[in-house]
């Protein structure tokens, strides 16, 4: 199986796992236009939750090792990651003040399942 393949499995497994378990997401940036088809494959699958969410989004992934919390003072960002095999699925939580979770998230439809996501509009307005 090739690696877009493959992180497109590994999106679909995720945006199932936050629905069950009511956890408000979106995927960004490269992530995003992968599942809109404008990309190829990514360096890493970026999620984006609210703040407020960083312990049940970590209880969500249980025996996962998680990296502890990066924090990135300068865009007020609080980060971690793990591996889904060899993929590497980076969680970020930005601060509502300074990254409104809500701006220009969209649901799109992938193989009958209905995914969060950034909207295209959000990264074409800097082309």
């Amino acid at each position: 199986m090739n690696r877009l393949k493959r992180q497109v499995e590994i999106i679909l497994d995720l945006a199932k796992r936050f629905k069950t378990e009511n956890i408000e997401y979106h995927f960004d940036g490269s992530t995003a236009k992968v599942l809109q088809g404008e990309g190829l494959a990514m360096d890493d699958i970026d999620i984006v939750f609210p703040y407020i969410l960083q312990s049940k989004v970590r209880a969500c992934f249980g025996e996962k090792s998680l990296t502890e919390i990066s924090i990135e003072k300068k865009c007020q960002l609080e980060h971690f990651h793990y591996y889904e095999g060899e993929e590497k699925v980076h969680l970020l939580f930005y601060k509502e003040s300074v990254h409104s979770f809500y701006d220009n998230h969209v649901q799109i439809d992938l193989d009958g399942k209905r995914i969060w996501v950034k909207g295209l509009n959000h990264f074409k307005r800097n082309i």
